[in-house]
């Protein structure tokens, strides 16, 4: 999947900043390593550092550092061009102490006319610069209790996992707070989660990692996990694994897998987080399509398919509760702009499993998008009616899951 996102300096006037402290340094608040000099023009700049010029096409005096400063001294609203060589985002803040609204500057890039920087701060993510490195997310329903899927704190409220730029997983407990899972999460091509593959009651997420290992992570019960172990070696050819729950009747769940020809794959999981038997195979020519499971959506008590075609068009696949799929049917149109799907069971409390979707929608014409949080109420009988959009904080991020 991917995040579409702004790399350009971009002020954001309608965002104050909410987390200064958490990322405000990285190395130290109080810079170690600036000074004024004279500049060469925009090759002056040494490598590893950001740098500020007194003049507006990278000329006239120069300035550099490469820790956050709180303050600018004499060079508070002297700044008028740029180049950040490090990397890091560059955040540009309108107040001394990282206090207000802010310029970001993305690693290695250069930029024009800044006159109002008061303080300057190095941050993993573009995020951090002007917002909480999460996404707000409050579940839309609260004290559902559910045994299916959807609850990694067992807590009767859906929740969603969060992934950052800078490789950090964020648990989402659906009351707008946030934690951190772990970090090193982008070195997963795939993260899905769907109930129980350990056999301890609690769910669980299954992850590829590049170099093609399959893992388990055991959920705790809590947000986070309680172990890890590999299931599977040699899948660096893997595009995609989708946790489905059950799908053969077993009361164990499985996972489906597509492989770098097109081919789809059952693989049946035994019940202690791994598999059991061969794997099964699902038919070929699903090389576009973009694949997520929300368990039951037709209301038989089978868990399904859903499959985005590469043209907007979301088709579901009913479980037959044998291990295939029955004959795929139209559900929508209009689903190109969609880049995470998250089946988190029954999000509005009338007893049928629901969706979530983050999608990237144009901000104007700056080439700038903002990403949205829809929830879309499961009709029952393979489909979605109503959609409400939940938040418009989704931005430049790397996943939601």
């Amino acid at each position: 999947m991917g995040v579409r996102s702004s790399f350009r300096a971009r002020r954001v006037p309608f965002v104050l900043l909410m987390v200064v402290t958490l990322l405000a340094t990285l190395g130290g608040s109080v810079p170690t390593a600036w000074r004024a000099d004279a500049a060469a023009g925009a090759d002056g700049c040494p490598s590893g550092y950001f740098c500020g010029f007194s003049g507006s096409n990278w000329d006239g005096s120069m300035m550099k550092t490469r820790t956050s400063m709180p303050t600018l001294g004499s060079w508070d609203r002297k700044i008028r061009s740029y180049d950040n060589l490090t990397p890091y985002w560059v955040c540009l803040d309108d107040g001394a102490n990282y206090g207000l609204p802010t310029w970001w500057v993305r690693p290695g890039s250069g930029g024009g006319t800044d006159p109002t920087a008061r303080s300057i701060r190095f941050t993993t993510t573009q995020r951090a610069c002007t917002t909480t490195p999460y996404p707000p997310y409050d579940a839309p329903t609260k004290g559902r209790r559910s045994t299916a899927f959807g609850d990694l704190d067992h807590n009767g409220t859906p929740d969603v996992l969060s992934r950052a730029m800078d490789g950090r997983l964020w648990f989402l407990p659906g009351n707008g707070s946030a934690g951190v899972v772990g970090s090193g999460w982008n070195a997963m091509t795939q993260i899905t989660r769907h109930g129980d593959y350990s056999g301890d009651g609690l769910e669980d997420v299954v992850a590829l990692r590049t170099n093609g290992e399959l893992w388990l992570y055991v959920g705790n019960g809590k947000g986070g996990f309680a172990a890890h172990w590999r299931m599977a070696t040699g899948w660096t050819k893997v595009t995609a694994v989708v946790a489905t729950g059950d799908l053969n009747g077993d009361g164990h769940g499985d996972l489906v897998v597509r492989d770098g020809t097109g081919q789809l794959w059952r693989y049946p999981g035994n019940g202690k987080g791994g598999f059991i038997g061969a794997r099964g195979s699902l038919g070929a020519h699903w090389g576009p399509d973009v694949l997520a499971a929300a368990g039951d959506v037709t209301g038989d008590g089978k868990n399904d398919l859903l499959a985005e075609d590469g043209n907007g068009v979301l088709w579901i696949y009913p479980g037959n509760g044998k291990g295939t799929f029955l004959a795929r049917r139209k559900v929508s149109s209009g689903w190109s702009k969609v880049h995470s799907y998250v089946g988190l069971g029954d999000l509005t409390g009338d007893g049928v499993n629901d969706l979530l979707t983050v999608g990237d929608v144009p901000m104007d014409a700056s080439g700038d998008y903002v990403g949205v949080l829809v929830s879309h109420r499961g009709t029952g009988k393979g489909g979605f009616s109503t959609s409400t959009n939940l938040s418009m904080e989704w931005w430049g991020l790397n996943g939601a899951f």
